[in-house]
């Protein structure tokens, strides 16, 4: 284990550009005990600690709202901001911690004068809800490379977005309600999500990319023979249909104020492919059951319908999208996949983990032997005991916009 710990040894680098600072160092010269950096895609924004053991440099002592970037083996990782510091604990440590730039968007009250009007852009309307805390640029998930400069390797781009092409109805904002929550909640109608962009001054309307090949690999044999290969330190799997539903009907109307509004529904049976086994899927029912047949439903078969009326939804479209979302939000339970591995990168194709990418897992002891999708990633290191990564996995298109 020593020697993979050394062969996993990363380089951390933590840079304050308004102070012309830098920490670094190959092997930690500076003595750095601890750091973390959690990155999720389904939450707003990142979050980083670090600790620096004695003697570390009085410029460590001011820290606090400095911008700050964050790198692993010069990968770009964090752009985000130094939200408080804790010094004089055990061995006289310093602390900082913080989260990504995003963490402006959250904290920030969105301006009340702001009225979003009729065909607005998509892109248009984030940046002017965005403008005040310094955000001049809104770009869709393929103009950039994010997730290439996030892992180091060549990954390609996500197809061209539909929700590009996206115009707005009349928006306003709710009282209290923050940037992030106001500029998501459009987003999320239109089937985008809100990530942290190449700098700071720009973020990125992006969705769940399932089409990619894995840039990774998990295994875990049983057999001894074959163990030598393995590369998961532990991991976990769970499955839960506790509240999976298998028909989902939303409802709703279109039209403008002071006109007649049509009624707008959509419905569909959950895909029981999607579950990955025939043995639980012969035991959902497919279809509405009618009121009339309460005697038809086979002995010990499942039938949940989850019904939902939205009053906030524009179109058949919009109300398609809810009610996806709604199967999926349930879907993703059915399998959550977590595994803790040694280093921050693949050591097959040298990519360093990253959320929004795909992953190929064999696991026996688990039972999975499938292509997963990364929605959450941290970092982790510890003097003494190295660098690790956990990852939290998803099924292939278990979350849907």
């Amino acid at each position: 284990m020593p020697d993979a710990v050394a062969r996993f040894r990363p380089t951390m680098g933590v840079t304050y550009p308004l102070l012309g600072l830098t920490h670094s160092g190959g092997k930690h010269e500076l003595g750095i005990k601890s750091y973390s950096l959690k990155s999720n895609f389904m939450t707003a924004t990142d979050s980083w600690s670090y600790e620096l053991l004695e003697p570390y440099p009085d410029d460590m002592r001011d820290l606090v709202l400095q911008p700050v970037e964050i790198t692993v083996n010069g990968h770009s990782q964090v752009l985000g901001r130094v939200d408080s510091s804790e010094f004089g604990g055990k061995g006289s440590a310093a602390k900082l911690s913080g989260r990504d730039f995003i963490a402006d968007l959250t904290e920030c009250h969105v301006d009340p004068a702001i009225k979003l009007k009729e065909n607005m852009s998509l892109d248009s309307a984030i940046l002017l809800a965005c403008g005040p805390v310094g955000v001049t640029g809104v770009v869709f998930q393929n103009d950039v490379g994010l997730r290439n400069i996030r892992t180091g390797a060549s990954l390609g781009n996500p197809p061209d977005p539909a929700f590009r092409a996206a115009k707005m109805e009349e928006y306003k904002s709710t009282p209290g309600e923050s940037i992030f929550q106001f500029c998501n909640r459009i987003a999320s109608r239109h089937g985008a999500t809100i990530q942290p962009g190449l700098d700071r001054r720009s973020v990125v309307l992006a969705a769940p990319d399932y089409d990619q090949e894995p840039a990774y690999t998990l295994k875990r044999s049983l057999d001894a023979a074959l163990s030598s290969s393995n590369n998961i330190l532990s991991a976990t799997c769970s499955r839960d249909l506790s509240s999976f539903p298998t028909h989902v009907m939303v409802t709703g109307k279109k039209g403008k104020g002071g006109k007649t509004k049509a009624p707008i529904f959509a419905e569909f049976d959950v895909d029981t492919s999607a579950l990955q086994s025939s043995k639980i899927g012969n035991l959902v029912v497919v279809g509405r059951r009618p009121l009339e047949e309460p005697h038809s439903l086979p002995e010990g078969h499942l039938y949940r319908l989850r019904y939902l009326r939205d009053e906030d939804a524009r179109s058949e479209a919009q109300i398609e999208r809810v009610s996806r979302r709604l199967m999926a939000d349930r879907l993703k339970d059915t399998l959550r996949y977590s595994a803790e591995v040694l280093g921050h990168w693949d050591s097959n194709t040298g990519a360093t983990y990253a959320v929004d990418t795909m992953i190929r897992v064999e696991d026996e002891m688990c039972g999975i032997s499938e292509d997963l999708w990364i929605e959450g990633r941290e970092f982790r290191y510890q003097q003494g005991s190295g660098a690790t990564t956990s990852l939290t996995c998803w099924r292939r298109d278990s979350f849907v916009l």
